[in-house]
């Protein structure tokens, strides 16, 4: 069985999280764009599998967030 939430519920949830001392970053901010989502870089995969990020890909999607 899959679970997946809409991007409604991923904002709700996040901005749930939203508050003094806690920066929330979502991480399709740097992956994706209107095209859809980055899956590689200059060759190197960026996810593990459908739910993990490789070291490449969390740089990538931390962005300035570092």
């Amino acid at each position: 069985m899959r679970f997946h939430l809409t991007e409604d519920k991923i904002n709700s949830l996040l901005d749930a999280y939203a508050q003094k001392g806690v920066k929330v970053i979502r991480l399709k901010d740097n992956l994706c764009t209107l095209q859809g989502c980055l899956i590689a870089s200059k060759g190197l995969p960026l996810y593990y599998d459908t739910h993990h990020l490789t070291d490449l890909g969390s740089t990538i999607a931390l962005g300035n967030n570092l």
